[in-house]
């Protein structure tokens, strides 16, 4: 198998048509079946469904393409770093507040170090463990995952105060702030401890310890999308950084300063205990 043509794999995941798939590859459609059945005998398991229209990635088929993004990228990425005098930083994000630091701090480090390359992409919370482990990327920002697995560094990049989000309709969104004796009147969503480690059960902590309050989380979520659909759909209120992470949703969702919080955030670079990426080190330590 040639990694080069995982794309088409990739591509026909996504597509779920023999036609485009092979018209955007220059191939021919009898090529691109081959390459398909090539690679269910090579792995002694259908990929697809072939008898529905259009075709139905199986359970084996999700795990090849996700697997084969992986691999994919850092075939790329070793094809950039032989041919690069200078190894590129990749670099990722999960959220607008994380693309928010970079954008800020990013043309500083350029000035520094013209001659590094940056490649940055949007990270999914749920991928976040799995892209550092497979290095895919030399680090990772976010101000909502604690990097807490082992093999893994966090350094803080920055600090803050979360405010609360509320959707169109709720008591909440035509005020200026909220105190926190109102705060934990109304009911809330919350990123699942699986996706935000030790900060859920520090969120608790300080409800409990600091506020003296237990909050009404009603619901937990893997992503922040989905928050945001909720708190507009439900009417649950959120936590968020600052009002910047509302600007995609535009009225839909206001940004509520909390007076005298107790819950604040960081923004943390996470990467690999093992990296040996000299673009990485030259990143980390510009921040000190």
């Amino acid at each position: 198998m040639h990694i080069e043509k995982l794309k088409y794999y990739i591509d026909l995941y996504e597509c779920r048509n023999f036609t485009q798939v092979a018209k955007k590859n220059y191939i021919s459609q009898a090529s691109l079946s081959q390459f398909v059945s090539s690679l269910e005998q090579e792995f002694h398991t259908p990929l697809f469904d072939h008898k529905k229209t259009p075709i139905i990635p199986t359970t084996k088929g999700t795990i090849f393409y996700n697997q084969a993004k992986l691999i994919l990228k850092q075939y790329e990425r070793l094809q950039e770093v032989m041919q690069a005098d200078t190894p590129a930083l990749y670099i990722g994000y999960t959220s607008y507040e994380d693309l928010k630091f970079l954008l800020h701090y990013i043309p500083l480090f350029k000035e520094r170090y013209p001659e590094i390359k940056i490649d940055l992409d949007k990270v999914l919370i749920k991928d976040i463990n799995e892209a550092i482990h497979s290095h895919m990327y030399d680090c990772i920002l976010s101000f909502t995952h604690s990097f807490d697995e082992a093999g893994m560094v966090s350094e803080v990049l920055a600090k803050g105060q979360y405010g609360a989000i509320v959707g169109k309709g709720h008591p909440l969104y035509e005020r200026e702030s909220v105190t926190i004796d109102e705060l934990y009147t109304y009911r809330m969503i919350m990123l699942s401890r699986n996706q935000i480690g030790d900060s859920y059960d520090e969120f608790l902590r300080r409800s409990r310890n600091l506020d003296g309050y237990e909050p009404m989380i009603v619901r937990t979520v893997d992503d922040l999308d989905t928050e945001m659909f909720y708190i507009i759909t439900e009417n649950l209120l959120g936590f968020a950084p600052s009002a910047d992470i509302t600007i995609p949703f535009h009225e839909a969702i206001h940004y509520v300063p909390i007076i005298d919080t107790h819950h604040t955030y960081q923004i943390c670079a996470g990467y690999s205990k093992d990296s040996t990426s000299t673009t990485l080190s030259k990143f980390i330590e510009s921040f000190h």
